[in-house]
């Protein structure tokens, strides 16, 4: 369903661990199929959908994750983790992963996204350092990273490849305010 263009659209943004798995195994199942922009595909990630469900029952056990999901017009449009890391020297540190859909990039759903789980996670005052992962080609992504305070750490050059083509990679950081 395509979600641009509505001006009557209002985006949404829910808790993830709320929600009907389902609904967000197909959102994710479907984001990762429409990009070329994430590392692995979805079946790489998630071997079946067992591997899914355990993947959803850690991160909610997971002291400082923060998950959540955009929805328009009652349809899942995006979603975004901030999953803490599991070694003790680490867990200060967190990794973020989201993804839209490309019938509503453009839209604001990403920026709705950011703004509400950096909220959280800076309230729980748990996690202080988010990492992520972007392709230097995807400038708009890499614009709404630098909006909300990501700085680039490091290019990784020839970082992905598809097919015979290569792309380099950021890794970025946002270091939360202390309390």
């Amino acid at each position: 369903m395509p979600f641009k263009n509505n001006m009557k659209s209002a985006t949404v943004v829910k808790n993830g661990f709320s929600l009907d798995e389902d609904m967000i195994y197909a959102l994710m199942q479907r984001i990762y199929g429409e990009s070329d922009a994430f590392s692995s595909s979805f079946e790489e990630k998630f071997k079946n959908r067992e591997a899914f469900s355990r993947y959803i029952r850690q991160l909610k056990l997971a002291k400082g994750a923060v998950f959540f999901v955009a929805v328009i017009n009652g349809n899942p449009a995006g979603y975004i983790v901030i999953a803490p890391r599991h070694q003790k020297k680490l867990q200060h540190t967190s990794d973020l992963n989201m993804g839209v859909l490309l019938s509503a990039t453009g839209g604001g759903v990403g920026n709705a996204l950011l703004k509400k789980a950096l909220k959280m996670a800076a309230e729980q005052q748990i996690i202080e350092i988010i990492y992520l992962m972007v392709r230097e080609d995807n400038a708009k992504a890499i614009a709404l990273y630098q909006r909300h305070g990501f700085e680039t750490l490091a290019v990784l050059h020839r970082d992905l490849k598809i097919e015979n083509q290569y792309f380099n990679g950021l890794l970025m950081r946002l270091i939360l305010p202390l309390p």
